[in-house]
């Protein structure tokens, strides 16, 4: 039996909800198109069902959420063939945006599954986890060190990081930094480092 052509992936609890007013939505058009939906139900379970659906042989996972979300599905799916495509549900973004994607999950459901694939960079620090957007030293993993464990929702969330940068701006020094570019050491009191 051959595995369904692609599956989505949905965290129902993204964009304050989002990927849950979206749900049915998107469970009819995978189903008309003969896909598979997974709905997450906790943390990091994104990572474990994009793992399984690669392993069955699913070649396109879709990870329907924001960037923690379309994070985990990497993860899941890191080092093998399979493709990512990204249903945009979360309250940033922020990868979807820079690609261009279409903002309404459907239409971008629509557009990969009609599209052209596109190739994207991934970073990683030393044996640390996947990035697909940036890394950073400095001030802003200073400000992010200092976020409450029950992350904000929604406008709460872009409210706290306004705030926690401007507490950590008000204290923060530069810090000793030492990266490597091509083989050259830099070594520089920096206020932060972001690639």
């Amino acid at each position: 039996m051959n595995p369904p052509p692609f599956s989505v992936i949905l965290n129902p609890t993204a964009g304050a909800r989002r990927g849950e007013r979206f749900l049915e939505k998107v469970r009819a058009l995978v189903q008309n198109r003969g896909g598979v939906l997974r709905v997450t139900e906790w943390a990091g379970h994104a990572t474990a069902l994009a793992r399984k659906d690669q392993q069955a042989g699913i070649t396109l996972v879709f990870a329907g959420g924001g960037d923690d979300t379309v994070r985990e599905v990497i993860h899941g799916i890191f080092g093998s063939d399979c493709r990512l495509g990204i249903l945009p549900l979360g309250t940033f973004n922020n990868l979807a945006s820079s690609l261009l994607l279409p903002h309404h999950p459907l239409e971008a459901l629509l557009g990969a599954l009609n599209g052209q694939d596109e190739h994207i960079d991934l970073g990683q620090v030393d044996d640390g986890p996947i990035f697909t957007e940036s890394v950073g030293v400095g001030i802003d993993s200073e400000a992010w060190s200092l976020a409450p464990e029950q992350e904000p929702v929604g406008i709460w969330r872009w409210l706290t990081g306004i705030r926690l940068g401007l507490t950590t701006l008000s204290t923060f020094n530069p810090q000793q930094i030492r990266i490597t570019v091509d083989g050259q050491p830099i070594v520089s009191q920096l206020m932060q480092v972001t690639v």
